[in-house]
């Protein structure tokens, strides 16, 4: 909703052909079978995997969001693009579970070391409440946890921003849009 409200809103700077939305990472090679399979409304309700086939499991995707940067990111951000990413990498770091990864922390870590950084991160953050009532695919304590690690996470970025989302969407839209010309101003 907060996507599809700033794209809208940005449409004087950045037109419709130069502007591309992803869930999660730009996808190459498994585009067809994530359309095929829909969102996930229970994301923790299957074990883990085992810890070798949870590092294989990182590997590849670790490989698309190296390649996908590169290869489907940076044409659009060289023609002065915008790029907007729900989730992004950063999930790896928060919320393991969702993708049955048993993965230790320094992989993650050096993982990410390898990879293109957006150049603004932005934290929709709530009241675990609001977020609870809004979606219901994991219990309400998991929300807390993953609201303080993503806070955690995106305060210590020296790109990140943390936008109010408990406010109506056009708000949080109208926000995102500030902070993404305020950033585009600063850099200029």
């Amino acid at each position: 909703t907060a996507a599809a409200a700033l794209l809208d809103r940005l449409r004087v700077t950045f037109s419709p052909q130069k502007t591309h939305h992803f869930h999660w990472k730009p996808p190459l090679f498994s585009t067809k079978r994530r359309a095929a399979r829909g969102p996930s409304t229970d994301p923790h309700g299957q074990p883990a995997r085992n810890p070798v086939v949870s590092l294989a499991y990182f590997g590849f995707h670790w490989l698309e969001f190296f390649l996908g940067s590169h290869l489907r990111l940076r044409p659009i951000t060289f023609r002065g693009g915008l790029v907007l990413i729900d989730r992004f990498y950063y999930d790896f770091f928060v919320d393991q579970r969702r993708y049955r990864l048993r993965v230790p922390q320094a992989i993650i870590r050096l993982g990410h070391c390898f990879l293109k950084k957006p150049d603004l991160v932005v934290l929709l953050d709530a009241p675990s409440e609001v977020l609870q009532s809004r979606k219901q695919e994991v219990p309400l304590a998991e929300s807390a946890r993953q609201r303080t690690a993503y806070r955690a996470l995106v305060q210590n970025l020296s790109n990140g921003r943390v936008i109010d989302a408990a406010q109506p969407p056009e708000k949080v839209g109208a926000d995102i849009s500030r902070a993404i010309l305020d950033f585009m101003a600063e850099r200029t």
